[in-house]
């Protein structure tokens, strides 16, 4: 829910203090017995943490992506957050932000995060499709220019 609100300081302490109490436990030291292991261990504690979802397969990156955060976007992938994780129905990252309209997420996302244009579904959807049902003519154009095929349809046969 902090993630969905922009609590970025609330974020950056819930993940450092999960961390912290897994490497109380152990956690470090068992992960590699001195030198860089303990490290390792840490960092896919850490990415575990991050890509964490919920009962519907969505993660603390869609939903501040789909609320507009841009700057806990940001943060997480920063963090290590993978991008291209999808929920239960297949959705990536992008996909909720260009549903929700958030055009400076969606430019990241593409730009900095070579986020793919030809990203499917499994039922054939794509993040230009999402844009367009949400009448989102930004995103729309943004993901045109980008290559995003406009012909393309779902399972259903519909397209935009």
């Amino acid at each position: 829910k902090a993630c969905k609100e922009g609590h970025l300081d609330v974020i950056s302490y819930l993940v450092e203090a999960q961390l912290a109490s897994k490497k109380k436990g152990g956690m470090g030291a068992a992960a590699g017995g001195g030198g860089g292991g303990a490290e390792t261990g840490v960092s896919t504690e850490k990415r575990r943490v991050l890509d964490a979802k919920d009962d519907e397969g969505v993660t603390s990156l869609m939903k501040a992506a789909e609320q507009g955060e841009s700057d806990v976007v940001k943060f997480l992938i920063d963090e290590g957050a993978t991008v291209d994780l999808k929920d239960d129905e297949g959705w990536n990252v992008l996909m909720w932000s260009a549903l929700a309209g958030h055009l400076e997420i969606c430019e990241l996302l593409v730009k900095e995060h070579s986020m793919a244009p030809d990203y499917v579904t499994d039922k054939g959807e794509n993040a230009l499709m999402k844009a367009a049902a949400n009448g989102d003519v930004e995103n729309c154009e943004f993901f045109i220019q980008e290559g995003w095929k406009v012909n393309a349809v779902d399972i259903e046969h519909q397209t935009l």
